[in-house]
C-alpha cells in the first residue's frame, strides 16, 4: 500500500522566498501560541510542537552561527539544556545544519536551519517529549515536504553577496603565502594537535577536526559554556577529551558529539604517545579556616602522563606555577610545559606574573627537567620535528612562530602577531593566519597554509617583523644617522618628516631585510601589532613620521608653522577647528591617541582619510597654524547659497567645484531635507546621482527625494525602476531596499504588494537595527508580511 499523502499544506512568504510545507492533518494541526514564529503546528496531545522561524541578522554568517543562535534562544528558557549532536542536513536542497538538544529528562528539541540569502535562515524547531531521537522518522518526513522558492523580486534584484573590506596583506607576507598552498580553514585555536585523522582545533566554543584534503572543519563537540582560555583537548583512543568549561578542572570524554564525565581532572590536556594523554594538573588544597581563595593556589603544578587504560604517573612538579600549555615533541620523547606565575605571586606584585616559563621534561620519567627561559607571551605550542613549534614572543626577539629544540636552540620561522604554528615535519611548515581572511571573519577564522621548509626559512622571518622592540631599534638607528634631532626638529617641516621616514626605511632594510610599509593599511597595522612591550619614545616618533608621510602620499597638505618645543608635543593637543572644507590633524596626536587612548583611533591613516571624505586634509605639528589654515579654506559664502531658496544653480556650481568633497554634499543634502525643500534636494542630489562617480549617499538622497515628491502611482513606479538600477551596483544597501519597498507599495505594479514585502524583508535582513529596520518592519506590518 502506498504511503498516505499529506492532506494539510500552507505557503508562507518569508523574506525573498516562499516556503511551502505539507503535513497529515490527522497528526498535526495549526498551533495558536506560535510567538515569533511565522508558522506553528502541534500534535493533538501536544507531545510534539513544530515552529518555523525566519532568523535574520548580521551575526548569522553561516549555518553553524544560526544554529548556535537558536540554541541560545532555547537556553534563555532552559539554562541547563545540552547539545548532543550536530550534523549536516539539507532542507529543500539547501545545505543546512541539524542540532539535537536535551532540555531535561522529559523534553528534547531538534533544530534545523537552512540559508535563505545573506545572513538569513529558515529555522525549523521541534520540541517534543522523550529522548532526542524519538521523533526522528516523523520529523525527517516533515522536513522532506518543505519546498523553498524565490518570491516577489525573482529576476529583479541581484543576489546580495556578502561583502567584506578588501583583504590586505603586506608584500612580504604575500610572498610567504604565495610560496605555499592554502589547505583549509579552522576556527580561532586555543590548542591544536595532529593525528592520523587530521588537525584537531579546540577553543572556548568547542572542538573541530580539519581532515586531510578537507577545506572546512567538522564540528566534533560544541561547548555550551565559554572558557576564555579555551577548554583544551586531545584525541586519544578514538575519543575526544576536553576540559569542561562549566567545571574548573573536570574532563569530559566525547564520542559522536555526546560528552560524558571522564572521571579525572586536569587544567590542560594534550595527546601523549600511543593512546595516552599529557595532563597539567594543580592538586586541590584543603582550605584553611578564614583563608582567602587566592592564597590556595600555591600547590605544585604537576605534569601527569595518563595511559589509555587509565594509569597515571607524575613526571614533574613545578612550585608556584599555573599551567597554560603542554605538548610532546615530534619524537614523542619529551614534553614542553608552559607555565605562568601563580595567582599568589601576582597578588604579591611579582613582575613575572604574566610571563611564560618553558620547561622540558623527559617522558620516560628518567632525567632532569631542563628550564628553557621565560617568554613574554606563548600563544600556542605544537609538536615538530626536532622539538616544538612555539607561537609567541621571546624576551629578546619578535613575535612569531619559533622552532625550539629540547636544548633550547630557537629559530624564528615566521614573524608576526597573526601566524600560528601548527606543524613542522616532512619538509614543510603548516601554519594558520587570519591576515588573509576577510575583515568581517577575521576574529572567527584562520586560513591554513602549507609552505615548503626552504621557503619558510627564507621568507618567514621577514613576513612581519615590526614588533615594538624592532621598531624602536630602527627608529634609534635612523635618528643617529640624522644626527639625533629632537622630536620638535623631526616634525618641524614636511621635508624633516620625509627625511626621517626615509632614513627609517633604509635602516629597516639593513636591520631586518624588509622595508617599512608605506601604504595606509600597512602603516595602520604597525599600530595594532603590540605584544605587551612599552612603546619607546623613538618608536612613537617613527610611527608619527610614517603616519604623516603616508597621509601626505594620499594627498594631505602639510602646514608649516613655528617649530614646536617639547612641551607642545606632550601632552598633545588635537586641532578643533575643522569644517566642511578642511580637516586638520596633528599626526603626533593621531599616533598617541591610537596607542594610549582606549577611545581613540583604531586605524589612524584610514580613519583620517575616511573622515576627510574629500575635504582638504591638513597636517602639521603647529596646532594653531593648522586651525588658521582650516579657517582660511572655509568658504563662508556657501552658507548663504545653501540657506537661501532660489540659489540652487549657485549651490550646484559650488558643489561641482568641490565634487570630491562628499562631506560638503552630505551637509547640503541634510540641510535641504531639514528645510523641507524636497524638489531642490531631488534636483541637487539627482545631478550627482547621474554621474559615473556617484556615491551611495548621492543615490540615497536622490531616490529618497524623488519618492517624497512622488504624487502618483506612475511616479512611484518610476522611482522603483531607478531604485532597482541603483541596487544593481549596491545590492546590499538597506536604505535603497527600503526606498524600493516604499516605491513598489505606492506603485501601479501588478505584483506591487509582493515585491514591496520582499524589498522590506531584504532591507530588514541587511540592517536589522535602526531607523531603516524600523521603517521596513512597519512596511511589512502594513502589508501583512
Amino acid at each position: 500500500m502506498a504511503p498516505r499523502r499529506p492532506t494539510g499544506a500552507a505557503t508562507f512568504t518569508v523574506g525573498d522566498h516562499e516556503v511551502e510545507l505539507s503535513w497529515r492533518d490527522t497528526v498535526l494541526s495549526p498551533f495558536v501560541d506560535k510567538g515569533d514564529a511565522f508558522a506553528a503546528l502541534a500534535t493533538p496531545a501536544g507531545e510534539l510542537v513544530v515552529f518555523l522561524f525566519h532568523a535574520a541578522g548580521p551575526d548569522l554568517r553561516n549555518a553553524d552561527a544560526a544554529a548556535s543562535s537558536a540554541v541560545d534562544i532555547l537556553r534563555g528558557n532552559w539554562a541547563d539544556l545540552s547539545v548532543t549532536r550536530r550534523a549536516d542536513r539539507e532542507v529543500a536542497g539547501l545545505a543546512g545544519r541539524d542540532v539535537r538538544v536535551v532540555v531535561d529528562e522529559t523534553l528534547s528539541a531538534r533544530i534545523v536551519v537552512a540559508p535563505l540569502g545573506r545572513n538569513a535562515f529558515l529555522e525549523v524547531r521541534f520540541l517534543h517529549d522523550g529522548p532526542p531521537e524519538d521523533w526522528t522518522g516523523f520529523t525527517d518526513t516533515l522536513l522532506d515536504t518543505i519546498v523553498v522558492n524565490d518570491a516577489g523580486l525573482t529576476g529583479l534584484l541581484p543576489t546580495a553577496e556578502a561583502e567584506s573590506e578588501e583583504v590586505v596583506v603586506s608584500a612580504s607576507e604575500r610572498a610567504l603565502l604565495d610560496a605555499g598552498a592554502r589547505i583549509g580553514r579552522i576556527g580561532n585555536p586555543s590548542t591544536a594537535s595532529w593525528s592520523d585523522d587530521g588537525l584537531l582545533v579546540v577553543n572556548g566554543s568547542g572542538a573541530s577536526l580539519l581532515g586531510p584534503g578537507a577545506d572546512e572543519p567538522d564540528t566534533l563537540w560544541t561547548s555550551e559554556g565559554w572558557n576564555p582560555r579555551g577548554p583544551g583537548g586531545a584525541l586519544s583512543g578514538g575519543r575526544l577529551f576536553v576540559l569542561d568549561p562549566e567545571d574548573g578542572g573536570a574532563v569530559l570524554a566525547v564520542r559522536d558529539g555526546v560528552a560524558e564525565p571522564a572521571g579525572f581532572r586536569a587544567d590542560v590536556i594534550a595527546p601523549a604517545p600511543g593512546d595516552g594523554l599529557l595532563l597539567l594538573r594543580t592538586p586541590p588544597l584543603v582550605a584553611l579556616p578564614g583563608a582567602a581563595d587566592w592564597l590556595l593556589r600555591a600547590s605544585p603544578l604537576q605534569l601527569v602522563h595518563r595511559t589509555g587504560d587509565g594509569r597515571e604517573r607524575v613526571l614533574a612538579e613545578f612550585d608556584g606555577r599555573a599551567g597554560t600549555a603542554v605538548a610532546a615533541d615530534g619524537a614523542e620523547t619529551r614534553a614542553l610545559v608552559v607555565s605562568t606565575s601563580s595567582v599568589t605571586r601576582e597578588a604579591l606584585g611579582r613582575g613575572d606574573a604574566d610571563e611564560a616559563r618553558l620547561s622540558v621534561v623527559p617522558l620516560s620519567g628518567r632525567g632532569r627537567t631542563r628550564e628553557l627561559g621565560v617568554w613574554r607571551q606563548v600563544r600556542l605550542v605544537t609538536p615538530a620535528e626536532g622539538g616544538w613549534l612555539v607561537t609567541g614572543a621571546p624576551g629578546d626577539a619578535p613575535r612569531g612562530i619559533h622552532h625550539l629544540t629540547p636544548d633550547g636552540e630557537r629559530t624564528l620561522l615566521v614573524s608576526g602577531a597573526a601566524p600560528l604554528g601548527l606543524r613542522f615535519a616532512d619538509g614543510a611548515l603548516v601554519f594558520a593566519s587570519n591576515r588573509a581572511v576577510p575583515e568581517d571573519e577575521r576574529y572567527a577564522w584562520h586560513a591554513v597554509y602549507r609552505v615548503p621548509e626552504a621557503d619558510a626559512r627564507r621568507l618567514g622571518p621577514r613576513a612581519w617583523p615590526f614588533d615594538p622592540g624592532t621598531l624602536d631599534r630602527i627608529a634609534r638607528a635612523a635618528l643617529e644617522e640624522l644626527g639625533n634631532p629632537t622630536k620638535a626638529e623631526v616634525l618641524a617641516t614636511r621635508a624633516d618628516v620625509a627625511a626621517f621616514a626615509e632614513a627609517a626605511r633604509e635602516q629597516a632594510r639593513a636591520l631586518v631585510g624588509t622595508p617599512l610599509p608605506a601604504d595606509p593599511e600597512g602603516i595602520d597595522d604597525l599600530m595594532t601589532y603590540g605584544d605587551g612591550r612599552t612603546h619607546g619614545d623613538a618608536e612613537v616618533l617613527l610611527l608619527t613620521a610614517l603616519v604623516a608621510d603616508g597621509l601626505l602620499r594620499e594627498g594631505a597638505r602639510w602646514v608649516e608653522g613655528a617649530p614646536p618645543g617639547a612641551e607642545a608635543l606632550v601632552p598633545w593637543r588635537m586641532p578643533d577647528r575643522s569644517n566642511a572644507f578642511a580637516l586638520a590633524h596633528d599626526p603626533y596626536g593621531l599616533v598617541m591617541s591610537t596607542l594610549f587612548d582606549s577611545d581613540g583611533y583604531w586605524r589612524p591613516v584610514r580613519s583620517a582619510l575616511r573622515e576627510a571624505d574629500g575635504r582638504v586634509l591638513l597636517l602639521g605639528a603647529d596646532v594653531d597654524a593648522l586651525e588658521r589654515e582650516a579657517d582660511a579654506l572655509l568658504d563662508r559664502s556657501f552658507a548663504d547659497v545653501l540657506l537661501e531658496p532660489g540659489r540652487v544653480d549657485e549651490l550646484l556650481a559650488v558643489l561641482t567645484e568641490h565634487a570630491d568633497n562628499g562631506n560638503l554634499r552630505a551637509l547640503a543634502y541634510q540641510e535641504l531635507h531639514v528645510q523641507g525643500r524636497v524638489d531642490d534636494l531631488a534636483r541637487v542630489a539627482g545631478a550627482f546621482a547621474e554621474r559615473p562617480d556617484a556615491t551611495i549617499a548621492d543615490l540615497r538622497h536622490a531616490l529618497g527625494a524623488r519618492l517624497l515628491a512622488a504624487s502618483s502611482r506612475a511616479d512611484h513606479a518610476r522611482v522603483a525602476q531607478r531604485a532597482l538600477a541603483a541596487l544593481g551596483e549596491h545590492p546590499d544597501d538597506a536604505t535603497l531596499l527600503l526606498v524600493l519597498g516604499l516605491a513598489f507599495e505606492g506603485s501601479d505594479d501588478a505584483d506591487a504588494a509582493s515585491k514591496a514585502r520582499a524589498a522590506f524583508a531584504r532591507a530588514l535582513e541587511t540592517s536589522p537595527w535602526g531607523d531603516v529596520a524600523e521603517a521596513a518592519q512597519e512596511g511589512l506590518d502594513r502589508l501583512g508580511g
